[in-house]
């Protein structure tokens, strides 16, 4: 019972959101982006659409994306009504600044923490790589382009003075990264 009033009342509130400003772009199923489909994002978003749909009848598609980016163009846009995100990307696009410089989206709303998003760089186990700066002329995976694993890998980067024109740039999701670093071409 607290299972489904819990689902029931993160429904109500992801509803509230999503119907404020478009209420009739709103219709069945809800769209709900999450990220691509080796990430965190997309099983967790398959799950939670389940949830819903079965629990509260309220029919919940989940759709793979590139990530935070992309979810809240795609929410701007009225192509999708729920989305995940993370915080920085979230302050970002209801601030107009950064990734959303120009395009600002005030009606975005906040409505849970799922997890702490604890970013990684890895590298192979190679002397050479003992510091960020390491990486400097190396070839890098940024993350799927759109995604919040981009941005923030992009961040960290810039904190220890390496810049996109110091590496060779791939914006590719886990998988294809996990292969890339398995090639030896990351």
């Amino acid at each position: 019972m607290k299972k489904k009033f819990l689902a029931i009342v993160s429904m109500a509130a992801m509803l509230l959101v999503g119907c404020q400003s478009n209420a009739e772009r709103y219709g069945e199923p809800l769209i709900f982006t999450t990220g691509t489909t080796t990430g965190v994002f997309y099983s967790l978003g398959a799950g939670i659409s389940t949830m819903w749909t079965n629990e509260l009848e309220k029919r919940v598609a989940s759709q793979a994306s590139n990530g935070s980016i992309e979810n809240l163009n795609l929410m701007r846009k009225g192509e999708a009504n729920i989305s995940f995100t993370t915080v920085n990307i979230a302050y970002e696009a209801y601030n107009g600044v950064g990734s959303f410089e120009g395009k600002q989206y005030e009606d975005v709303r906040i409505l849970g923490n799922l997890y702490p998003n604890i970013s990684h760089i890895i590298v192979k186990n190679d002397e050479k790589y003992n510091s960020i700066e390491d990486l400097k002329g190396t070839s890098f995976v940024f993350g799927a382009a759109g995604s919040a694993t981009e941005v923030e890998s992009r961040l960290v980067l810039e904190a220890h003075g390496i810049g996109e024109k110091d590496i060779k740039a791939n914006y590719v999701g886990f998988t294809e990264a996990t292969d890339l670093m398995r090639n030896g071409q990351v």
